[in-house]
Formats: C-alpha cells, sequence, structure tokens
C-alpha cells in the first residue's frame, strides 16, 4: 500500500455511525418540540393570570366605586328647601 497523497472520494461512514447521527437528529427534533409545546404552555399561563389579574381588579375598584355611589345615594338628590309661613296681612 503506498500513499500517493491523492485524496481519495468522500468517506462513507459506517452503518453505525449513520444510526448514531439519525438518532441523535430524532433526539434533537424532539427536544424542540418539547420546548415550544412548554414555551406555548408557559406563554398561555402567563397570558391567563394577567386577564384573572385584570378581572380581580375591576371587580375589586368596582366594589369601592360602588360603596362611593352608594353612600351618596342615599342622601337626597334635591337639597330640602325650607318653606316658612308668609306673614297673615290682614
Amino acid at each position: 500500500m503506498e500513499s500517493t497523497g491523492d485524496i481519495v472520494g468522500p468517506t462513507v461512514g459506517t452503518a453505525k455511525r449513520e444510526r448514531q447521527k439519525a438518532n441523535k437528529a430524532m433526539r434533537e427534533q424532539e427536544l424542540a418540540r418539547k420546548r415550544t409545546k412548554s414555551r406555548t404552555i408557559r406563554i398561555g399561563l402567563m397570558v391567563a393570570a394577567a386577564i384573572v389579574a385584570v378581572f380581580v381588579l375591576v371587580i375589586i375598584a368596582g366594589r369601592f366605586i360602588d360603596d362611593e355611589d352608594t353612600t351618596n345615594s342615599s342622601a337626597p338628590a334635591v337639597p330640602a328647601v325650607a318653606v316658612s309661613a308668609a306673614p297673615d296681612v290682614s
């Protein structure tokens, strides 16, 4: 066997190496799917929590506003006018 220094064609991996590469690619794809799914779930939960928080704030603010309106609404809307009897002119 002489070494001529020529470059021999592209190297071909063994069947075992090709299976390893394929399995690694499948694992990486599955990991990417899991990351995407967990990210989607996390974002969904954050959005849901934000919506619930807004509703809670609206309800709390509504109760304070209703409390202020109910205390003011118990008072008469029109101020009472004192009616005095006119002196009898006879």
